[in-house]
């Protein structure tokens, strides 16, 4: 999988976001073990506000299938990280059913025009 990283306005947590990141991607990789690696791109942007401290981090994952993005608040890098992760691993797990489902409703469409045409 390829990882871009973009920091607003956060260059100094760039090497905390980077090592805990690294830790954490394997739970994704693990779902993402079907595709290709090349073909999977995750895009992560880290903001960091002002007032209150508060961090926040959107990722957009590129795949064959589809495109998701999540966006996550946290009073610590590693919060908005564990959040991102969280939701990331939620709606990759919702979008591999959804083309799960797709798979069987296009079969059971082709099969009855093929009964229909006979």
């Amino acid at each position: 999988m390829n990882v871009a990283w973009c920091f607003k306005n956060s260059d100094s947590a760039k090497p905390v976001a980077e090592g805990y990141w690294d830790r954490k991607q394997r739970r994704i990789e693990r779902l993402l073990a079907r595709y290709r690696p090349q073909l999977c791109k995750l895009s992560l942007t880290l903001y960091s506000h002002k007032n209150p401290t508060t961090w926040e981090l959107r990722a957009v994952l590129s795949l064959p299938t589809g495109t998701l993005a999540v966006e996550q608040v946290g009073p610590t890098v590693e919060a908005a990280i564990d959040r991102v992760v969280d939701a990331l691993a939620e709606d990759i797990k919702k979008h591999k059913q959804l083309l799960r489902k797709d798979y069987v409703f296009r079969r059971r469409r082709e099969r009855g025009r093929s009964l229909s045409a006979v």
